[in-house]
């Protein structure tokens, strides 16, 4: 099948507005092997934020993107904790709704030494009423990209659809989806990020899942491959970005880390496939620690990563 031909792409241009989860995470590192109904003793518990939206918000402003951020916030501590760490980050703006249930919250179990995760997640439906006035909140805003995650997919496509009236760029972060509601949410979107999971929801080869996003109006489709790296398109060919090798502790957060990156570098003028290295470079910056908060992350180090690590071979088991 010939690639889909797109349109000339006009440079990506500011504000930029992101919205969806925020959570509290509680990351806990655990050992290979625990004794049940006995004590365990870890190295440490952290509490930060959390959430696809979050996070991405985060990466955006790090690297220097003027960011506002719009997240539903339960009447809880949780909420009051993420919100505390989040009113930190310079250059990112927290549009904090108020909402009817339980601020989402996760516990993530880290074995190292097994190089597996388990996340244990509370997340409540929003209400109608919550769901209107998080549109509201977003409605009221200035943006020319609106970058939106997919962990609610209806509100998802109540956003893009504010965006497509403004003529807005929507980037989308699709995470792990169902082929029905990945086929619902692409019509308007500009750029989108999906796992594996949802890129063989649309096809088993990555190649002609990424045409199908293309045939649906999408002009820059990634298919994010973990520790193979990623793919990218903006219609002209399928090109493969290999992870960077890099020590691996804890790989949570680092797709998030990924999606706030790439939007940043195409904000810088880059082009996709460029754009992709840099966020690949920027996801690897996250996992030598417990966590993907990206607290430390700049622009330089980034840049240095991108330009210095050597790339890991597809299928190479990263050392520890």
């Amino acid at each position: 099948m010939p690639p889909t031909q797109m349109p000339a792409q006009s440079p990506w241009r500011g504000p930029v507005v992101v919205a969806g989860a925020l959570t509290l995470d509680v990351l806990v590192p655990v050992p290979a092997e625990v004794v049940e109904d006995a004590r365990t003793r870890v190295e440490e518990i952290r509490q930060v934020p959390g959430g696809p939206a979050a996070i991405a918000a985060v990466t955006l402003a790090r690297l220097g993107v003027d960011t506002t951020l719009v997240v539903p916030r339960g009447r809880d501590p949780e909420g009051d904790m993420a919100l505390g760490a989040l009113a930190t980050v310079p250059r990112l703006t927290v549009r904090a709704v108020p909402v009817s249930v339980s601020t989402q919250a996760s516990v993530v179990l880290s074995c190292r030494a097994r190089g597996t995760r388990t996340i244990l997640s509370r997340i409540d439906d929003l209400t109608a009423a919550d769901e209107d006035a998080m549109v509201a909140q977003v409605r009221s805003l200035g943006f020319a990209v609106l970058h939106v995650d997919a962990t609610r997919p209806a509100l998802a496509r109540r956003l893009i659809n504010i965006a497509a009236e403004r003529g807005a760029r929507v980037s989308l972060d699709a995470g792990h989806l169902r082929r029905e509601d990945l086929l619902t949410l692409l019509p308007g979107v500009t750029l989108v990020a999906a796992d594996q999971g949802s890129t063989r929801a649309l096809h088993p080869d990555p190649v002609r899942a990424i045409q199908h996003m293309h045939e649906r109006g999408v002009e820059i489709a990634v298919s994010t491959l973990g520790p193979g790296g990623a793919m990218v398109s903006s219609g002209g060919g399928v090109t493969r970005v290999p992870a960077l090798a890099v020590p691996v502790t804890d790989t949570t957060g680092a797709g998030d880390v990924f999606h706030g990156a790439l939007l940043a570098y195409l904000l810088a003028g880059h082009a996709p496939v460029a754009a992709v290295r840099r966020a690949c470079a920027a996801a690897a910056l996250t996992l030598d620690h417990l966590g993907g908060f990206p607290e430390h992350l700049t622009r330089e180090a980034v840049d240095q990563l991108a330009d210095a690590a050597p790339h890991r071979v597809p299928g190479e088991t990263p050392s520890p």
